[in-house]
């Protein structure tokens, strides 16, 4: 309920996008859905902002790399040039980066952090 206070709608709505996105690739990328592997989701609000933590236990990725790579258009564009190239998937961090202020992984990329704005 402190969220519907400090956020519209459409900004919660991107922020809630964004965490389960988060929580979805640490399960299926990190954890690689390894049922004895825990996942730790923290959260933080003050006055200036909310940030989300998602870790997990899996080795963690080349983040650095990805983010220097990383696709460039709408999700829309990115997924159909997807799909023209037979692939499919890859929108995770993208869709992060559009949905919050701030995406930062921290070494060796297996917790990020996701910080929105709430000014």
């Amino acid at each position: 309920r402190l969220l519907e206070v400090l956020l519209p709608e459409e900004e919660r709505l991107k922020l809630s996008t964004a965490i389960r996105e988060a929580i979805e690739n640490g399960l299926r990328h990190g954890n690689r859905r390894v049922p004895e592997l825990k996942l730790c989701a923290e959260f933080l609000v003050d006055s200036e902002k909310v940030t989300f933590w998602v870790r997990d236990e899996g080795p963690g990725f080349d983040y650095e790399a990805y983010l220097r790579n990383a696709p460039t258009g709408t999700p829309l564009e990115i997924a159909r040039e997807n799909i023209r190239q037979g692939r499919t998937g890859g929108l995770g961090i993208k869709l992060l980066k559009d949905c919050v202020d701030e995406v930062r992984y921290d070494p060796p990329g297996n917790q990020v952090s996701l910080t929105k704005l709430l000014s």
